[in-house]
């Protein structure tokens, strides 16, 4: 895993993981990721572990603001985004050997884009 730093796991009471956070620093902002465990997607989940590492992320690195990368065809994650109060800014493709090119969905807070 590259960086590592930036990774935090998630794990619920029972001390079992159920995903991962990602966070880079950009100052004044930061770029924020994250991972459900695939079984676990799918049940309603989604939105508040988005929002338990979006706390998180502000607490420790009180960015200006937060900024997500979600691959376009991940519609379900684009929702859970959305009602979270996230919009898209910006388009772009990224290149994967595996995959090809896949396009990209840059999102931030709705509040934080006249901020620009």
């Amino acid at each position: 895993m590259l960086n590592p730093e930036r990774y935090f796991g998630a794990f619920d009471q029972q001390g079992e993981l159920v995903g991962f956070y990602y966070f880079e620093s950009k100052p004044p902002d930061l770029d924020y990721g994250l991972g459900l465990r695939p079984d676990l997607t799918g049940q309603g989940l989604g939105l508040e572990f988005f929002l338990a590492g979006l706390e998180f992320a502000r607490e420790r690195y009180q960015p200006g603001r937060v900024y997500l990368h979600v691959a376009e065809f991940n519609e379900r994650a684009v929702r859970v985004y959305g009602r979270a109060g996230f919009e898209v800014v910006s388009r772009h493709v990224r290149s994967f050997e595996r995959f090809g090119e896949v396009p990209f969905l840059t999102m931030t807070e709705a509040s934080k884009v006249c901020d620009r």
